[in-house]
């Protein structure tokens, strides 16, 4: 990790602690229960080709940031770090976030599907997930990088 990603990873793991339950929360949202919840919202309430379209996204950045970190990963902060703690269940390597790669990936296509007056909310899932994974100690700042350049990707092949 290199001084300037180490500097931003400490700054946003040592924001306060009141903020623990929050991010546990909204990192969720780049969970693959989240993209199970949202499939069957769709279902409910839509057309198949809407769903077909989010499973795809979905389990294409699910594997894509599985299959990184089976060949590129890299260790995770409290494995670089000294006095780091993950306060989420992680497991394997850090490189990418697949809890970014999902949630961007999920957000995106959601966001065309959505009245432009609310486009707002996906970046905020976006930078909230984002932030969510670095602040709970399991990914350094360039992993959830690129596991956001993995749900931008996948988002684009759909």
């Amino acid at each position: 990790m290199s001084d300037l990603e180490e500097w931003v990873f400490l700054a946003i793991y040592g924001l306060p602690d009141f903020l623990r339950l929050p991010f546990l929360v909204i990192t969720q949202f780049g969970s693959f229960y989240i993209l199970c919840a949202v499939i069957a919202a769709f279902l409910i309430k839509t057309s198949y080709s809407k769903v077909l379209r989010l499973i795809l996204v979905g389990i294409t950045a699910y594997l894509i940031s599985g299959f990184s970190k089976d060949l590129w990963g890299r260790a995770r902060p409290n494995e670089m770090l000294e006095g780091i703690v993950t306060l989420d269940f992680a497991r394997g390597p850090g490189f990418p976030s697949g809890h970014m790669a999902l949630a961007v990936a999920l957000a995106l296509t959601i966001g065309h599907l959505l009245p432009k007056k609310y486009h707002w909310l996906i970046m905020v899932w976006i930078v909230a997930v984002g932030l969510s994974r670095i602040y709970l100690g399991v990914h350094a700042p360039l992993d959830v990088v690129r596991g956001f350049a993995i749900g931008w990707l996948t988002f684009s092949l759909f």
